[in-house]
């Protein structure tokens, strides 16, 4: 009862017909303001269209720094690309490649891009940064 009145819905009512209860709640009224808001709201996810598929779940710590060691510690002084990159970490799943060990290491200046002002390059590849080769050479045993 509480509830509804803070929500300012009228109080529901109730009977009971031998073993049953019934309880109706009554739809609020819906104000001008109210139904404005919503169309907003609609018109914004039409903008945004949501993919169609439920991207994989956020991880529950930073994947940033064990992957991108790995990125290091695994690609050579040449230029390579995404797959060859991913096939050298054993990961299969290029969108997740791309999205927890490239954009990371894009994002700490360990790896470059060969089209860096393109970066849907067809023939896009990506290389080490002096940042990263001297993290390496203090890093690695």
């Amino acid at each position: 009862m509480d509830a509804c009145q803070a929500q300012g819905v009228e109080t529901p009512t109730w009977s009971s017909d031998g073993g049953f209860v019934t309880i109706t709640f009554k739809r609020p009224d819906f104000k001008s303001d109210i139904i404005e808001n919503d169309k907003e709201d609609k018109k914004i996810t039409e903008e945004g269209k949501y993919p169609l598929s439920t991207p994989q779940a956020p991880p529950k710590h930073p994947l940033s720094t064990p992957q991108v060691e790995l990125l290091i510690q695994k690609m050579g002084d040449s230029y390579m690309t995404m797959r060859n990159m991913a096939d050298v970490c054993d990961i299969k799943d290029l969108k997740y490649f791309r999205e927890s060990y490239i954009t990371s290491a894009l994002q700490e200046g360990l790896i470059e891009r060969l089209y860096p002002n393109q970066p849907k390059h067809p023939k896009q590849q990506y290389r080490l940064t002096e940042v990263a080769k001297g993290w390496l050479t203090n890093n690695v045993k």
